[in-house]
């Protein structure tokens, strides 16, 4: 969930379109980094239909909507013919095409579909999206949890019925504040001829004829919305969308005047102009010292050192206020989770929420379809694997954490005295027969996710009672230092004298 973060924004702050696979474990756990903000994610249709694959696909969560971050934004195909072995499991392998199918597959296809609308329009990430979703095919028995925005159309999308004449935008979103914009067509193979506003009451146009590549400038008149439609000598012709709305000035901003943030930490801001229906709300935002606290281009406040930082924040017509940024490094936090003990049994948990007895309200059960695996219910607690297969368990925090240190109180299981506790990509070598506890140190970077596992060897049953997951500040506090006694000297006394003479 992190690791993606930072490349994606610095990509889409580019100008990248980002498409990843929505995934193939036919699950609504949240997938990354197709879950990411600024990511479009890809499931997958079955094979010769425009229904979508259930036998693999992942899905989005009951109840989500287009607003949020989820595996699937939009569905393409997911079963090709491939190059490649033939039958991987045959004794002999023989290269040819064979069937496969995933959303490894889907994604690209998507990807192919944005470089063609890219050549086309050269819009934005987010205008790509727009059109995308916009676009999309609906089939029969279509919902958001599986389809997303829909199937991928290419032919609407890149607009393939109104491709004889191409325009260089073909929606715009104006006010009455704009005197007028200006937009080009192009006739592939004849000259244009002709501009129409299909509503002279809400903006005329004014354009060049006669040439293959004409320009045209739409005026602003009123308040509504229309067509501008122009033609060239072929009789083909392109659409133009305009929306005219009644501009309101912005007022004021609407914003806490300071916050605090720890190191670290992210908080909003959650500015937004005054009056609510402000024509423009935009906000740019700017930080006195980056060095202490960052700000995004949505009002998202980093903490970076401990100090304090002025976010200035500007919209229309210079109209700014500034919010007082203090940021401070956390306090230390301990978190215990314990599992449930009980006689040794050969059936697994099949949730981890299953295994947990206290502590598990820092857990978001509901992030993994599978948390836990080889996890038995054990004398001394959880315990991981068996004489052949490795166990594991895959904690998803309900937040980010800065963690400086995980403990697992564990032992190694009847006579498997070669053990090892993996905890992310550290490990105990040898465990002891009883339980002990086996710290973990880690650097404090946010991470909202740990597995603890076991050996991927033989012998690699343990038992796991807790964990101790400590969280904040890496610096203790120092203990109150003992006052040293000052020694009593009566005035005028000479010590050294009096010891030698003694």
């Amino acid at each position: 969930k992190t690791s993606f973060k930072a490349a994606i924004n610095y990509a889409y702050s580019k100008g990248v379109i980002v498409i990843a696979a929505a995934g193939n474990e036919s699950s609504s756990a949240h997938s990354f980094p197709a879950c990411n903000d600024h990511v479009i994610g890809v499931g997958a249709l079955a094979p010769y239909s425009d229904a979508f694959d259930s036998e693999y696909s992942n899905y989005n969560k009951s109840g989500e909507t287009s607003s949020g971050n989820h595996n699937v934004d939009i569905l393409a195909p997911g079963s090709v013919v491939a190059p490649g072995i033939t039958d991987p499991y045959a004794s002999v392998k023989s290269l040819g095409y064979h069937f496969t199918s995933g959303t490894s597959f889907s994604s690209p296809i998507v990807a192919g579909a944005a470089a063609l609308w890219l050549e086309k329009y050269n819009g934005t990430p987010d205008e790509f999206e727009e059109a995308l979703y916009a676009s999309a095919y609906k089939p029969t028995g279509y919902n958001f949890t599986q389809y997303g925005n829909g199937n991928l159309d290419v032919y609407n999308l890149l607009d393939i019925e109104h491709e004889g004449i191409t325009v260089s935008k073909r929606n715009f979103d104006l006010d009455t504040s704009m005197t007028s914009v200006s937009v080009s067509a192009t006739s592939n193979e004849g000259t244009i001829t002709s501009w129409e506003s299909n509503n002279p009451a809400v903006v005329t146009v004014n354009g060049e004829v006669g040439s293959s590549t004409a320009n045209a400038t739409i005026s602003v008149v009123g308040v509504g919305s229309t067509t501008v439609t122009v033609r060239d000598s072929n009789g083909l012709s392109a659409d133009i969308t305009v929306n005219v709305t009644q501009y309101v000035p912005v007022t004021g901003i609407s914003v806490s005047s300071s916050v605090e943030v720890n190191v670290k930490k992210t908080v909003s801001l959650n500015a937004s102009v005054l009056p609510t229906n402000a024509t423009h709300k935009e906000i740019s935002y700017s930080s006195s010292d980056t060095s202490i606290a960052t700000v995004s281009n949505s009002g998202d406040v980093t903490g970076v050192a401990e100090g304090t930082a002025i976010i200035t924040l500007v919209a229309e017509n210079n109209i700014s206020k500034t919010v007082t940024v203090t940021v401070s490094k956390p306090q230390a936090q301990t978190y215990k989770i314990v599992f449930n003990s009980g006689t040794d049994k050969s059936t697994s948990y099949t949730d981890l929420e299953d295994a947990v007895a206290s502590g598990g309200d820092i857990i978001d059960f509901d992030s993994y379809s599978t948390d836990c695996n080889l996890a038995y219910p054990g004398k001394n607690g959880v315990k991981l694997g068996n004489s052949s297969s490795q166990g594991y368990m895959t904690f998803q925090l309900k937040e980010e954490l800065e963690i400086y240190s995980i403990t697992v109180k564990a032992c190694y299981y009847g006579t498997d005295s070669t053990a090892r506790l993996y905890v992310d990509n550290q490990s105990v070598d040898t465990l002891t027969d009883t339980l002990t506890d086996y710290k973990f140190e880690f650097d404090g970077s946010l991470t909202d996710y740990f597995e603890v596992y076991s050996h991927q060897g033989r012998q690699k049953r343990i038992y796991v009672s807790e964990i101790t997951i400590v969280t904040g500040s890496d610096e203790p506090v120092p203990p109150t230092p003992t006052p040293t006694p000052t020694p009593y000297v009566k005035e005028g006394l000479n010590l050294r004298a009096l010891f030698f003479q003694f």
